[in-house]
């Protein structure tokens, strides 16, 4: 029930007791004989005990306020009827307030009490949550002020609206009874008394202070008074420690969200054995998993993650996860910066990790979408959940994609057999840093597309490690022996050329071919034939880098080719490991660029138009058979890191 209800509820209740106080009376004034003790009760009930300042649980302070405000107002009475009753409330009265006394030594020396003293603060602080309510002590007053004070032809219509009040508010006798003799049965033992809450970063992270050492990923509890009540406490999950003020600081997220009770909490108690709500908590069933929150300054397509975790169990190029709006979104670590907080005096020194978008994974699609918005701060962090589909994901793959490799959780990168050919692609990257294998593989893949492949390698590697899945492979040495390959069934030939015109002439040749096949009938482009170019630097030299004078204007004709050569179904896949000497014109019309482990300066400014600055800088720190893919070919939609797929 909200604050702004449960005042209007109170003056409503007030209201009638003002009505009660006419009726009997026949005045509105607040009376100061003996029905004092009636219509006290009756505002005390209702402002401190059923709305206001109990609306959640009963505080020792409240309960001392209850006690000794009717203990002294019995005392008023002059000659009361029922001196018995008065006489067992003046001693239900000072019994809660020496119990709510001991409670409050007990608060004070709470770095010192022994498990034995810790019990039996645990039963004295159930006696007075229950016997020392507003509700139980004023409810008791006004019934035998009733019954004492008022008419009698009167006092039937307010004790049956009174009573009912009462029924609707007791507590229930059997549960404290139930709640003290589990102190004695239960075998678990009392949670330790750790800290106390010193402040809220926001509404899922509280700040405590803590009187020694705890595990990160542990669970506290928070109550409202030193003594632990299962019944009011409210979980914490401890996401690491830190010195401030020359103490001993932990910052902690809120397990479970009952917001409107958090004003409330206090005192901090280690528990090794939490609620059963806790236990079905989410962010409890991951724990293990969490490595941070999402830091200041986070955009919709990169956070900044300030980790909590052992540097260890993460690492660039890894896949983090967040859960919002009911999605998980994945992000990939691209980089990692040591920063440090300034705490009055102290300093504390943590990582920011860099993460990029992915998005969130589509199973029908087998791809990542856009998530087009940013989790709030201070948003839990976790490493991203093992890719579980494998098996449907095998089934859904069309004969037009294939999987060029996956993430660390096993998520596979799909991209577009034909867009690979028709939009060009460029494959980058240093001396074995794993090109050629990935080239292995999407040429196969581009065979069982049905896609003939003329690869221009002068070392005769890939007529050794291609297998191609139906038709044959060969080596052809000379230029004439292109067209007999294109007019055959054969699916793959192995081309050498050692100068930039034999690069020209198999550039020619396959283009009139795949001209010749062109049918203006058909509205999509139909892949038909791939050149794959084999260190492409020495085949198309920048101007500055050929060997030969001429060789520039036949590099401008090969350019010419392949722009023209998209609506054909002709395309070309380029592989080198020297950017810096490959033409831009060819270079810009790859609208595909997978990129390997690189270090010059040319391939960061090339890549630059492709992918974020944070991917680019990552390229240096790419493992050995790891590369960035970005551009057209790709079916999902942002550039990501992958481990290329393994070749037996």
């Amino acid at each position: 029930m909200r604050k702004s209800i449960r005042v209007m509820y109170a003056i409503v209740f007030m209201l009638l007791l003002e009505g009660a106080n006419y009726y009997v009376r026949g005045s509105f004034d607040i009376p100061t004989d003996n029905h004092l003790i009636w219509f006290q009760a009756g505002f005390l009930s209702l402002i401190i005990g059923s709305f206001l300042t109990e609306h959640f649980q009963t505080k020792p302070t409240d309960a001392i306020a209850s006690s000794a405000s009717l203990f002294f107002t019995t005392f008023t009475l002059q000659e009361p009827p029922f001196i018995w009753a008065w006489t067992v409330l003046k001693l239900l009265c000072a019994f809660v307030f020496l119990l709510c006394i001991v409670l409050m030594s007990i608060e004070k020396s709470t770095y010192e009490i022994t498990p034995r003293i810790r019990t039996i603060g645990r039963a004295a602080y159930i006696l007075v949550k229950e016997l020392g309510s507003a509700k139980i002590l004023c409810t008791y007053a006004f019934v035998f002020g009733v019954l004492s004070f008022v008419e009698q032809d009167k006092q039937a219509w307010l004790l049956v609206i009174w009573i009912i009040l009462a029924l609707s508010v007791l507590s229930k006798p059997h549960q404290i009874i139930k709640n003290l003799f589990s102190l004695w049965r239960t075998n678990i033992p009392a949670p330790e008394y750790c800290g106390i809450v010193t402040g809220f970063e926001d509404a899922n992270i509280v700040v405590v202070q803590l009187n020694n050492e705890l595990s990160t990923l542990s669970v506290i509890a928070a109550c409202p008074d030193p003594i632990f009540d299962e019944s009011n406490a409210l979980y914490l999950l401890v996401l690491h420690t830190f010195q401030g003020n020359n103490m001993l600081m932990a910052r902690t997220i809120i397990l479970d969200h009952q917001e409107s009770r958090w004003n409330a909490q206090k005192y901090i108690f280690k528990v090794e054995h939490c609620q059963e709500q806790v236990n079905h908590s989410y962010i409890y069933s991951r724990r293990s998993d969490i490595i941070g929150l999402v830091g200041n300054n986070s955009e919709i397509g990169k956070l900044n993650i300030q980790l909590y975790v052992d540097d260890r169990i993460i690492k660039n190029n890894d896949i983090v996860q967040v859960r919002y709006r009911e999605g998980n979104i994945l992000y990939q670590i691209v980089n990692a910066i040591v920063n440090e907080e300034k705490i009055n005096r102290d300093s504390l020194g943590y990582t920011m990790a860099i993460a990029i978008q992915v998005g969130t994974w589509n199973t029908e699609r087998m791809c990542f979408e856009d998530f087009n918005w940013v989790p709030p701060i201070n948003t839990i962090v976790f490493r991203a959940e093992p890719f579980t589909e494998i098996a449907t994901c095998t089934r859904a793959y069309t004969t037009n994609q294939m999987v060029l490799g996956t993430f660390n959780t096993g998520h596979p990168i799909l991209v577009n057999k034909s867009e690979l050919v028709t939009h060009n692609t460029a494959i980058l990257g240093v001396t074995g840093s794993g090109k050629s294998c990935l080239g292995y593989t999407i040429i196969e893949g581009l065979i069982a597309r049905g896609i003939k492949v003329i690869c221009i390698d002068n070392s005769g590697d890939y007529n050794n490690h291609v297998r191609p899945i139906t038709g044959n492979s060969r080596i052809i040495n000379g230029v004439n022996a292109i067209d007999a390959f294109l007019a055959s069934t054969d699916v793959f030939v192995v081309a050498t050329a050692t100068n930039v015109h034999s690069a020209l002439e198999i550039t020619r040749r396959t283009y009139e071919w795949a001209q010749q096949q062109y049918n203006p009938a058909q509205i999509a482009i139909e892949p038909k034939v791939c050149i794959f170019m084999e260190e492409a630097h020495s085949l198309i030299p920048e101007w500055n880098s050929a060997v030969n004078p001429g060789d520039r204007d036949l590099v401008n004709q090969i350019s010419k080719y392949i722009m023209q050569g998209r609506k054909f179904g002709c395309g070309v896949i380029i592989v080198t490991q020297r950017t810096a000497n490959v033409t831009k014109s060819v270079l810009s019309q790859c609208n595909t660029i997978i990129s390997f482990q690189a270090f010059d300066k040319t391939s960061n400014d090339f890549l630059s138009s492709f992918m974020e600055e944070d991917y680019v800088e990552n390229i240096c720190r790419l493992n050995n058979g790891h590369a960035i893919i970005a551009g057209k070919a790709l079916i999902s939609g942002r550039p990501v890191a992958i481990q290329s797929i393994r070749r037996a």
